[in-house]
């Protein structure tokens, strides 16, 4: 599968979502960086630092790690979510129990991953 059908599948897979489910709230953003796609509600700004954040991260294991394979084919689907509610309403898994709530969850998969984080 092509780089950019997954990357159409990805995205015709999470916008639908968002758009229903966040109506009333923030627009959501989408910023787009040599590796990874960022979708936030926390506007522009906070979609552009996720963005570099990542890239940054990504170039640190790139040179500590060379020998890894760091590409896959499409850019990492990040979603950057506001607040705690906005995460919760993303993953409502993880506020069905006590305790630490996380601040980020990766899904890796054969066909998709994406990675979920509270700007």
């Amino acid at each position: 599968m092509s780089r950019h059908r997954r990357l159409f599948l990805a995205y015709m897979m999470f916008v639908p979502l968002l758009g229903s489910a966040f109506a009333t709230q923030k627009p959501w953003i989408e910023v787009q960086s040599p590796h990874f796609l960022v979708l936030s509600d926390g506007g522009d700004r906070d979609a552009r630092r996720v963005a570099r954040e990542f890239e940054q991260m990504r170039a640190v294991l790139a040179d500590q790690f060379p020998s890894y394979r760091l590409e896959c084919g499409a850019p990492l689907l990040v979603l950057a979510a506001s607040d705690e509610n906005t995460a919760k309403k993303l993953a409502p898994e993880f506020w069905k129990s006590k305790g630490a709530k996380p601040a980020g969850y990766f899904q890796h998969g054969w066909e998709k991953q994406f990675a979920m984080v509270r700007a």
